[in-house]
C-alpha cells in the first residue's frame, strides 16, 4: 500500500522508465487510481455475471469510501496491514469460497 498519490506516481514512472509497462493503464491491480479521471477504479465489476452481484459490490465500495471519507474528516487513517497478512487473508477467502462449491 502506498501512503500518497506521489508515491504511486513515482512507482508508475519507475515501471514505465524500466520498460515494464507502457503507462498507468497497464497496471492490473484490484484497485488503482484512474489514469484519466480523478477517481479510483476497481476491476472486479468487469467479471460479475449477475446484476445482484454487481449491486452488492457497488454497495460495498460505497460503504468503504464513506468510511474513508469519515476517517479523513476526523484526521484519522486506515489501518495498514503487512502485505503478507493481506495475501494470507485473500488466500483463505478464496480457499473457503472454493470449498463451498
Amino acid at each position: 500500500m502506498m501512503s500518497s498519490y506521489g508515491e504511486y506516481r513515482r512507482l508508475v514512472d519507475h515501471l514505465v522508465s524500466a520498460g515494464c509497462i507502457e503507462d498507468a493503464t497497464k497496471i492490473w491491480w484490484d484497485i488503482r487510481p484512474s489514469a484519466r479521471y480523478p477517481t479510483l477504479e476497481t476491476r472486479i465489476m468487469d467479471v460479475c455475471t449477475r446484476l445482484d452481484d454487481t449491486v452488492a459490490l457497488a454497495a460495498l465500495l460505497t460503504c468503504i469510501l464513506r468510511m474513508l471519507y469519515r476517517l479523513r474528516l476526523n484526521n484519522q487513517r486506515w489501518r495498514i496491514y503487512t502485505p503478507m497478512l493481506i495475501r494470507e487473508n485473500r488466500w483463505r477467502a478464496m480457499r473457503q469460497r472454493h470449498s463451498a462449491w
